[in-house]
């Protein structure tokens, strides 16, 4: 019996050595944290996924200029407790350039920036004169002031950007669109188109890099057959014969065909 009271009385003085050596480890815990949330944060750093390999859309001091009026306290003085990281998060989500951020502070106590931008596949200027990118899912994209993103530019007779305009089938925008997202996904393409421009008429002029025909569309048909096949295999019978720069016209509008117009004389 003696040796049954000894083992209990060992066992609770164990837990209560235990409950003791926790408690003081939360108190250290906390005093950690509080010591550590009365400090500024040691600096800030920016990182922005690329665009095609550079950084064009975004540049770092545009975040941190976001990040800076956002916050009602100085990001770089005020102690850590003072910064609201959601509202710094919320501020540079509203820029539509931005597709995701995360924002937090690292166990150096260094403000994390983590940026990915929106992937621009067209440049719109409208007849209103309204500059913008239209990224891969159709997103209205605001114009960086400091660099142009290197995609085709559209140019012409096109509406206003306004929401559902996706859904309108025949719209020049909508046009555009579904022929940027061809020429994005294709190596080719992406090389050879410089410019596409809406004539009042609705037909479609591409303006190509290189060579002196311009690629003209009058039906949307079948598009990315006469775009990625039709037209490629033009060019690559061109190439084996050597004859650039024959017709000042590709015509690609209809099925299976490229037509070449107005012979240029040599």
């Amino acid at each position: 019996m003696g040796n049954i009271k000894e083992n209990f009385n060992m066992f609770a003085l164990g837990r209560i050595l235990a409950n003791v050596a926790m408690v003081g480890l939360l108190v250290v815990w906390v005093l950690a944290i509080q010591n550590t949330s009365n400090k500024s944060i040691q600096g800030v750093e920016i990182n922005i996924a690329s665009v095609d390999g550079v950084k064009d859309l975004v540049l770092d001091k545009e975040i941190y200029e976001i990040m800076k009026e956002a916050s009602p306290v100085d990001i770089k003085l005020s102690p850590l407790k003072k910064l609201d990281i959601a509202l710094l998060e919320q501020a540079i989500k509203r820029d539509n350039r931005i597709y995701k951020a995360e924002v937090y502070v690292d166990a150096q106590q260094k403000l994390i920036a983590d940026i990915t931008q929106r992937r621009p596949i067209l440049r719109i200027k409208d007849e209103g004169g309204r500059d913008y990118y239209l990224d891969q899912d159709g997103n209205y994209v605001n114009k960086s002031q400091y660099r142009a993103v290197r995609v085709p530019v559209v140019t012409g007779h096109l509406e206003k950007y306004q929401p559902g305009w996706k859904e309108q089938w025949d719209s020049k925008l909508s046009r555009a669109y579904r022929i940027g997202r061809i020429i994005n996904n294709d190596d080719f393409l992406s090389a050879l188109v410089e410019q596409i421009h809406f004539e009042r008429s609705g037909r479609i002029v591409i303006v190509p890099k290189i060579g002196t025909e311009k690629i003209v569309i009058d039906y949307m048909e079948d598009i990315e057959e006469k775009l990625t096949y039709n037209l490629k295999q033009y060019y690559k019978e061109m190439a084996k014969k050597d004859i650039w720069g024959k017709y000042k016209e590709l015509d690609i509008s209809y099925k299976k065909q490229v037509i070449g117009r107005n012979f240029v004389n040599p």
